[in-house]
């Protein structure tokens, strides 16, 4: 059921996202503001939101380490299932 599935995203997301950026805030030096707007433009976030991408399982720390890259190099290197 797609509405299931977008209600178990949204909730994902909701407890994900807030650790995400507290790893932001830390390793940056950030606002609060700042790492949360930061993030939200990301082409990560925009990954992320995708339920097929299947980035909702990483942890917070994986997640800020992609951010990471994508801020300081400009790529992503997405992780490969084995």
């Amino acid at each position: 059921n797609k509405m299931n599935n977008n209600n178990q995203m949204e909730a994902i997301l909701t407890i994900l996202l807030p650790e995400v950026i507290k790893e932001i805030m830390k390793n940056e030096n950030i606002t609060e503001d700042e790492a949360t707007i930061s993030f939200y433009e990301s082409s990560l976030y925009s990954t992320l939101e995708d339920e097929e991408s299947d980035l909702w399982h990483l942890s917070p720390k994986m997640l800020y380490e992609l951010y990471r890259q994508e801020k300081h190099i400009g790529t992503i290197y997405y992780p490969r299932e084995q």
